[in-house]
């Protein structure tokens, strides 16, 4: 193991956080936003069930969306050089895995993100966790409406209320103890791992035309003894 993913695994039992050493080339990013804009004006006219949309002041945008694999391939092959199975196996050590992708958008005028942990949407009869590897397209910064990460030891479930008419649950308080990193938020930061225990979330994003735009790489991991 290099002392790089020691690192990062260190950071990730401490925090369920930590920066990556990813750098994404300017022309990759580009590319990459572009099929991202071209694929959201299909998904406006063909409402595919797997992408949810929200209004702004622009008008409907694409808000969340998952089962994207394939959709952006030459992001793929930069992030397949990165150690996420490996990272994976050695925090939850499971007995299977499989892969996901999912795009975040932060629409100026958009919704926000309320604080949770992910552990509290997954799969509990499958002992389910993830390490995520989020990729940053578009350098916000946490008052423009990016996402925030807060520093939580690696297996602490915080408690959390659901609300049935979001259905959608979100954390019962956030304490000071938790403090937020802000060299996650950082413009220079490419790239951002985080696991199950991660807590998170977004403010409104401010009005103007600052777009935040983030691919979710994921490493599902079930058996898990993490």
């Amino acid at each position: 193991m290099t002392e790089q993913e020691k690192k990062i695994i260190q950071n990730l039992y401490q925090h369920s956080a930590s920066e990556a050493a990813l750098h994404v080339p300017e022309d990759i990013r580009q590319i990459t936003l572009s099929r991202f804009e071209d694929f959201e004006q299909l998904a406006l006219r063909e409402k595919y069930p797997n992408i949810y949309l929200e209004s702004t002041p622009a008008g409907k945008k694409i808000n969340h969306g998952t089962q994207i694999q394939g959709l952006f391939p030459e992001l793929d092959q930069l992030v397949e050089s990165e150690p996420m199975e490996k990272i994976a196996m050695e925090i939850f050590r499971p007995k299977n895995i499989s892969k996901a992708q999912e795009i975040f958008a932060r629409n100026p005028g958009g919704k926000s993100i309320i604080p949770h942990q992910d552990y509290i949407y997954e799969r509990k009869h499958k002992n389910h966790r993830t390490l995520s590897l989020n990729v940053k397209l578009n350098p916000i910064n946490y008052r423009e409406g990016h996402m925030s990460y807060h520093s939580v030891k690696q297996g602490t479930k915080l408690k959390h209320l659901f609300n049935a008419e979001k259905w959608e649950w979100k954390l019962f308080s956030l304490e000071a103890q938790y403090k937020r990193l802000y060299q996650l938020e950082e413009s220079a930061v490419h790239a951002i791992w985080h696991t199950s225990f991660s807590l998170h979330k977004a403010r409104i994003p401010a009005r103007g035309d600052k777009r935040g735009v983030f691919i979710r790489y994921i490493v599902n991991c079930y058996d898990s003894n993490g």
